[in-house]
């Protein structure tokens, strides 16, 4: 009988308007971040538009994958999760079931040979690494070696940086940070990296078992997560490239930059995203691969497609505040620490911060790219944020709850790795490059992630509330309003 995993204390429904949050425990280890340049920053992404294919995605092998349970040693504020049947099995392996059982989910991850393998036992492991060469013959431009944005955007100080390139992995009503142990409990979610990031998530669960939808595959269990997409047209819009920055100012944050504690999580919030603060979250309609570049906006612009010489790009990018004044928590409760990180003084990535904040932490950024089918454009695309819970009508103006969610599970040796030679060196090191070119010949890269899905790429939002809501069938989906009512899977209690 697998041992029942601890459940989080739960977090009230007003956590989901605080902006941000972090929690960690006493020990430290953990990962370094660093951005590109370009001015956007937190906060909540909403988009709309009509029409693209659906059923795209590759759902061969979406079937529950089963696997040994992991056990979590809890503190003295958790509860076991033992699911009201017994039966051995845990509200950890349920909700958890039930996620990899869905149909549209990315399921190419399943078949590691280390998904169950504890991030100690990882760092040595040979097919989670490229060689220099292959980095350099095939995914040298992907892996960021060239700057996507114009130099006017960066600040003229040079920076120490690297990024890290992913797939989505699944959907779920979860949020482990604001909503910890509370399953369909918050609007729904589009997760990245780590393949069991669900409600009962801790720092244990994220680091002993899942796949890695990053490159570096299971070295980078972090979970990163922030609002679904839609369409208006009754789909969630998969994004075809997700890029993690982690980056810091040279030459004021050389050798300053601390590691990732163990158990932080971060919550980058909309809230402060008004007035026309562009430090937050911001939007753009780019097409990335010609260079074409728009102003950046606070809510979701009408783009179209196709964009100059090549397809049309919702580009969102969301900013994290990094400066922190070393409180550590293991309450569970996000909405305390609130205090303890502020931005720097300056741009998004600048590693001057305040005295009451003297900790620097790299500069952590999201950058998604949205493809927008050919004669489609974004005037209907609204997040699940957006929507109202117990009306399921969109409010305010589509893509101005933008926010992100962040829980820290890299080795932490890989962590310390590059946040050494990246982070706190002036460095280049891509999307994956575990030491710039210039300063160590030849270095080891973080493996390929593995193509999920390119291009164009929608999912029914009906088939989502059906299989992932299991109070659907006590709150009927609703086709109108462009499916917002799959916003949500219940209203708040």
């Amino acid at each position: 009988m697998p041992e029942p995993k601890p459940k989080p204390n739960p977090c009230p429904w007003s956590c989901l308007v605080l902006p941000l949050f972090v929690g960690c425990s006493s020990s430290t280890g953990g990962g370094a971040t660093g951005t590109d340049g370009s001015d956007a920053t937190a906060s909540y992404s909403v988009a709309s538009s009509d029409a693209v294919e659906t059923g795209a995605l590759d759902t061969s092998s979406a079937t529950a994958e089963s696997g040994p349970a992991t056990s979590v040693a809890g503190d003295d504020s958790s509860t076991n999760a033992t699911s009201p049947d017994d039966g051995g099995s845990t509200d950890y392996d349920e909700n958890l079931a039930k996620i990899l059982a869905s149909t549209f989910r990315n399921t190419l991850e399943d078949d590691s040979p280390h998904r169950y393998t504890p991030s100690a036992g990882l760092y040595d492991q040979p097919d989670l690494y490229d060689p220099y060469e292959i980095y350099m013959g095939g995914y040298e431009g992907e892996y960021g070696g060239e700057s996507l944005y114009e130099p006017t955007y960066f600040p003229g100080n040079g920076a120490g940086t690297v990024r890290t390139s992913c797939e989505v992995s699944h959907f779920a009503y979860d949020d482990p940070v604001v909503l910890p142990g509370q399953p369909e409990a918050s609007h729904l979610q589009m997760f990245i990296g780590n393949t069991h990031t669900n409600a009962f998530s801790t720092y244990e669960t994220l680091s002993e078992e899942g796949g890695g939808t990053c490159n570096g595959h299971e070295l980078n269990r972090t979970a990163y997560w922030m609002p679904a997409m839609f369409d208006g047209n009754g789909n969630v819009v998969v994004p075809s490239l997700v890029k993690f920055y982690y980056k810091t100012e040279m030459p004021v944050g050389i050798g300053k930059v601390a590691v990732y504690p163990e158990n932080l999580q971060l919550v980058a919030d909309r809230e402060n995203n008004v007035d026309g603060n562009l430090d937050l979250a911001t939007y753009r309609c780019n097409n990335i691969w010609n260079g074409a570049k728009h102003t950046p906006s606070n809510t979701i612009p009408t783009c179209s497609s196709p964009n100059g010489d090549g397809p049309g790009v919702l580009e969102v990018l969301i900013y994290f505040d990094h400066c922190w004044n070393g409180n550590e928590s293991t309450t569970g409760d996000w909405s305390a620490n609130l205090v303890d990180f502020v931005a720097p003084q300056g741009y998004w990535h600048s590693s001057v911060c305040p005295d009451t904040h003297p900790i620097l932490l790299p500069a952590l950024a999201f950058h998604v790219f949205f493809d927008i089918a050919e004669g489609e454009d974004t005037s209907a695309w609204f997040l699940s944020s957006d929507v109202d819970p117990s009306t399921r009508l969109v409010q305010g103006i589509p893509g101005e709850t933008q926010h992100a969610g962040w829980f820290g599970g890299w080795n932490p040796d890989i962590n310390a790795e590059f946040n050494e030679k990246c982070n706190n060196t002036p460095a280049e090191c891509g999307s994956g490059l575990l030491a710039d070119p210039a300063n160590e010949p030849n270095p080891r890269a973080l493996a390929r992630r593995t193509d999920w899905v390119s291009g164009v790429h929608r999912i029914p939002v009906a088939e989502i509330y059906a299989q992932l809501c299991t109070a659907s069938s006590e709150r009927p989906f609703d086709p109108a309003n462009g499916g917002a009512a799959a916003a949500w899977c219940r209203p708040p209690s």
